[in-house]
């Protein structure tokens, strides 16, 4: 994170210990519930479905 933070790709954060935790348990999170959602609101829900919603969050917190 520090790294993208230096090139610009990443916005400053306050704790960039704390941030990269959060984007690994985001991640972890997603990767866990994909065959067994959690809320079971949507059972169909694809790696590709689960990989474009944990980045959408992702890029819109962090990005530039």
């Amino acid at each position: 994170v520090e790294i993208y933070i230096e090139k610009g790709e990443f916005r400053k954060v306050d704790d960039v210990f704390y941030t990269t935790r959060t984007i690994i348990e985001i991640m972890a999170w997603w990767s866990m519930h994909i065959m067994n959602d959690a809320f079971d609101i949507d059972t169909t829900i694809t790696k590709g479905k689960a990989k474009a919603i944990c980045m959408d969050v992702l890029l819109n917190a962090y990005s530039r």
